[in-house]
């Protein structure tokens, strides 16, 4: 009807700090070659660094037509959550490398961007660093480095952001295009993960789970002083019920 959104096609949306990832999604859309395709960035302004200039190289690029055959790159600077939710229910991915041009890895934590992105039916894929596959599991698609692109240790282990040219690699790039390539030749296949993780997500952050899952923890940690357990190595958990509401 009048006013109402229409659903873009093969459409990617990146709503972070530039030096999550800016760069590295120019990369992988261009590699998918989408001609009717559009990635809009939905990112903070004045930011100025090696990301932000490589979106503006391409921008510039697209305007005076030398970037031919891959689809539309779009800065549309911050929006209101509401905004931005109404837009990311029209939208096919949220592309989220956690990995500045330079190749700093960002170690993100809980990242609600990407729960945002979940609950609104968009499909998230990104790199299995820091806690990520331990909150989102299956839910979001995870790309690592291909073979003879190992990662290093320290990008594994350590909660520090660290330089690791394994995700800058253009195989790297390759292999999170050829991801999504596969999810776009298999409609069912595309829209069932999408369905799944739309679902896990609006359950598993609802604020009844939530508090269930804080007084669960009080009454552990609590247990554990009274019983001296202070240092006690403490029992794997699911960090998902302990992620702060969207």
């Amino acid at each position: 009807g009048e006013g109402e959104l229409l659903h873009v096609p093969r459409s990617i949306i990146f709503h972070a700090l530039p030096q999550r990832g800016a760069a590295i999604a120019v990369r992988v859309f261009e590699r998918l070659g989408w001609a009717d395709g559009t990635l809009s960035f939905f990112a903070y302004e004045n930011q100025h660094n090696g990301d932000t200039e490589f979106v503006r190289q391409r921008v510039e690029a697209q305007t005076n037509g030398s970037a031919i055959g891959t689809g539309s790159v779009v800065v549309r600077g911050s929006a209101s959550k509401s905004e931005l939710f109404s837009i990311l229910e029209q939208t096919d991915y949220f592309f989220y490398p956690v990995t500045a041009y330079d190749g700093t890895i960002h170690k993100d934590t809980f990242a609600n961007v990407v729960a945002e992105a979940l609950a609104h039916g968009v499909i998230v894929v990104a790199p299995p660093v820091a806690a990520l596959p331990d909150i989102y599991h299956d839910h979001v698609v995870f790309v690592a480095p291909p073979d003879g692109q190992k990662p290093l240790e320290l990008t594994d282990r350590s909660p520090f952001p660290n330089v690791d040219s394994a995700y800058t690699s253009e195989a790297t790039v390759r292999a999170y295009a050829e991801a999504i390539q596969r999810l776009e030749a298999d409609p069912v296949a595309k829209e069932a993960h999408r369905a799944r993780g739309t679902e896990w997500a609006r359950r598993t952050f609802q604020w009844d789970a939530i508090t269930s899952a804080f007084y669960r923890d009080v009454t552990v940690g609590v247990s554990n002083v009274c019983h001296g357990n202070l240092l006690r190595k403490p029992e794997a958990r699911d960090w998902s019920f302990v992620a702060p509401p969207i």
